[in-house]
């Protein structure tokens, strides 16, 4: 079966947000090994993703959804037997500032007036962001803060399973 013979550089690896970064596997073998790079997401079902299929894995744009494990795959085939190889995990921990997900609400919301309203924003953010603001006209309004009818809830803390090992917050307010 192939030897890996290097995987790194380092087993712990941090990443800017919107940068480069890049990750090496050398293994050994004859027939030479053919190379995959799988991303094994910390969800329940343990998603794992083919991110790679060279001995090199070259990440141009670095996104929140590309932190997690890294497996380097290398294999071979001698006499139609199918050897394989797995690397120990490179942990990529991705560094930044928040990135907005989604909005659990349209862009412009109507009510009627005297009505309640709600609106949030889930973004993820490493580290964790401690204050966020709600703006609108020439309003300013602080998370974990009241300005007369208007409340700004405080930042909290979910997981989406189908992202992996990233923390999202949302962060709601009552206008």
């Amino acid at each position: 079966p192939p030897k890996i013979t290097r995987v790194g550089p380092e087993r712990l690896m941090v990443a800017a947000l919107y940068n480069r970064t890049m990750l090496v596997c050398q293994a050994e073998g004859n027939p030479p090994p053919a190379y995959q790079w799988l991303q094994k997401t910390s969800t329940a079902e343990e998603t794992v993703y083919v991110r790679g299929a060279e001995h090199m894995l070259v990440i141009h744009n670095v996104t929140y959804e590309y932190q997690g494990k890294y497996i380097c795959k290398a294999t071979n085939t001698i006499s139609g037997n199918e050897r394989t190889i797995l690397s120990e995990p490179i942990d990529l921990n991705v560094v930044g500032a928040p990135q907005v997900l989604r909005h659990s609400v349209e862009r412009e919301v109507a009510v009627e007036k005297g009505s309640d309203a709600a609106l949030s924003v889930m973004f993820c953010s490493n580290p964790e962001p401690t204050k966020a603001l709600w703006e609108w006209g020439s309003n300013q309004l602080e998370s974990g803060y009241k300005m007369g009818r208007f409340v700004a809830e405080g930042i909290t803390k979910e997981r989406i399973d189908t992202i992996g090992k990233i923390t999202c917050t949302g962060m709601p307010a009552d206008v």
